[in-house]
């Protein structure tokens, strides 16, 4: 909840792909604006120690889900 709360103005949602695995989705109008994304998730991640995280950004993160499958 405190990462969706980070992203809160990049209008995020997940999806939940295991019983502790989620696919956070966010919103930016541009680059640069995901850019600051991406950062913001970086640094959430790391004060946290939170390992596994795959950021993206663009169209490739819409394949995220199956490319998590076909990984396992």
């Amino acid at each position: 909840m405190a990462l969706l709360r980070l992203l809160a103005s990049y209008h995020p949602w997940t999806i939940q792909l295991g019983e502790e695995r989620w696919l956070v989705v966010a919103r930016a109008e541009d680059d640069e604006a995901g850019s600051g994304a991406l950062e913001l998730v970086d640094h959430w991640a790391q004060e946290r120690g939170h390992v596994g995280l795959i950021p993206m950004l663009g169209l490739d993160a819409l394949h995220l889900p199956e490319r998590l499958e076909e990984a396992r």
